[in-house]
């Protein structure tokens, strides 16, 4: 059963954050259209967050936070910022017109997809409920004085700057051999450590870094100095998921440490800096002959020199709106609703490719279908985050809708098992609290699913590890509740 007191305090803030954003949406726009939109669209959030917390399910919550970011928060956005978009190209939105009856209607498919996983989150619990048989720790004796825990920590401060410097090195040398920028072909290395290295600096190293800070004392001057690694990472790498993943860790612990002030001032930072790493592929791409490359003139301190220099604003709102619209937002939904795919693959076919990837099907003649044009060689416009590739999948027919549905619930579900098996082993939530976190950024925005299920399979590895006797009494040794 859910508090009643968090139930009136969680009701009472929220309906105060829609009518508030309600208000300024009349105020700064020049029709009611977004007003409209976010108060529907955040109200039909309302009772899925009621369900998520009476499921205690954390994997669920954060997967809702995500698309209320992405969906709830983008869609006054969208139809603020309206004439940015273009029938084809990036930007397209195709023959909608900007209708909220017609935007609502493309919706409904959206909030049935999420009503389903819900449900079906519902269902899953009664037949197949977490339980594990756990561990029984023996905690005599740990405990150690407030001079020991210090020195803990301060070793663990050691570690965390020794692993950002190796890590900033190791950047710098990826960047000048063009080894994982986004849109660029890496450079074949032996034993394949182009791939390695990419997905080792891009989603391990987020995780190991996570471990280290969340045995630090976490103080202001430690969260300023990962996040100036933060937004380097996002420079070399010319990505803005790598920035986020390396910020995110600072917002997180803010938020879990009350520590307002740093939350505050890590969000502000984060939203001026997320579009400057977008700004960066100007001077870190050409396009000769419509194939783009590096250029070799600009090395990652002359490019970081022109950013400082360039009198381009970006403004609060953009930076917002870039940022939800990279969970996958509204204009994916758009143009899944227009999607035809009777012509490139079935449901099935569709359903292989998003979540088997699957390579049967032709990408670029997807992407044509679905933006209305050939992308130049090199640049990708994506193919849809989970909500757009789900509406595709289900073409419309609601059956089909939920039982693609039910295999995210599935998926979401599993995550939530291995996470509460690996919180209880390890005696700490938090760390456990921020993977159902990362799962999710994963998972919302379509990052790399390869991934996805290879971080389900390492957790479940560890969790296996830690049923036996020898790690557990390591974990004694070196007094891993000590740091907690």
């Amino acid at each position: 059963m859910i508090d009643k007191k968090f139930l009136y305090n969680f009701t009472s803030y929220y309906f105060l954050f829609v009518f508030c954003s309600a208000i300024l949406f009349i105020l700064f726009s020049t029709d009611y259209n977004p007003f409209f939109v976010w108060v529907v669209i955040s109200l039909l959030f309302y009772p899925l967050f009621l369900a998520s917390f009476f499921f205690k399910h954390l994997t669920l919550q954060f997967f809702l936070i995500g698309l209320f970011f992405a969906h709830a928060v983008g869609s006054p956005f969208f139809f603020i910022d309206k004439d940015s978009y273009s029938p084809y190209g990036f930007s397209a939105i195709k023959d909608f017109d900007f209708s909220v009856l017609k935007y609502l209607k493309t919706f409904s498919f959206v909030f049935f997809f999420l009503y389903s996983v819900t449900f079906s989150i519902y269902i899953l619990r009664k037949f197949l409920p977490i339980k594990f048989t756990f561990i029984k720790k023996d905690t005599k004796g740990i405990q150690k004085s407030g001079n020991t825990i210090t020195t803990i920590k301060l070793k663990n401060l050691l570690y965390l700057v020794l692993f950002i410097f190796l890590l900033a090195f190791m950047n710098y040398w990826m960047f000048n051999n063009s080894i994982g920028l986004t849109g660029i072909e890496s450079p074949r290395l032996p034993f394949k450590m182009s791939g390695i290295l990419f997905f080792f600096s891009r989603f391990i190293a987020p995780i190991l870094l996570i471990m280290l800070y969340s045995r630090t004392k976490r103080s202001f001057l430690v969260a300023i100095f990962l996040l100036i690694y933060a937004l380097w990472a996002g420079l070399t790498q010319v990505s803005r998921t790598t920035l986020t993943m390396f910020w995110l860790p600072v917002i997180f612990f803010a938020l879990v440490d009350k520590r307002y002030v740093l939350l505050l001032i890590s969000i502000s930072l984060f939203l001026i800096v997320f579009p400057y790493i977008e700004t960066a592929r100007n001077y870190v791409y050409k396009i000769d002959s419509g194939v783009v490359g590096i250029n070799s003139a600009n090395s990652i301190f002359s490019i970081s020199s022109e950013l400082l220099q360039s009198k381009d604003i970006i403004s609060i709102k953009g930076a917002l709106f870039g940022f939800v619209g990279r969970l996958g937002g509204t204009q994916d939904v758009v143009l899944a609703d227009q999607y035809d795919n009777s012509d490139i693959g079935n449901s099935f076919m569709q359903f292989s490719r998003v979540f088997f990837l699957s390579k049967k099907m032709d990408l670029l003649k997807l992407q044509t279908e679905l933006y209305g044009f050939t992308p130049p060689e090199g640049f990708s416009p994506g193919d849809g985050a989970l909500t757009a590739s789900v509406l595709i999948i289900s073409n419309k027919n609601f059956i089909v809708l939920f039982l693609t549905s039910f295999f995210v619930a599935l998926i979401i579900h599993f995550n939530e098992f291995i996470l509460k098996s690996l919180s209880i082993r390890l005696n700490y939530s938090v760390v456990t609290n921020f993977l159902a976190l990362l799962f999710n950024l994963i998972l919302v925005p379509r990052l790399s699913y390869i991934i996805l299920y290879g971080y389900m399979a390492v957790v479940l590895i560890l969790i296996l590890i830690l049923n036996f006797e020898y790690v557990q009494g390591r974990f004694k040794k070196y007094h891993i509740q000590s740091l907690m």
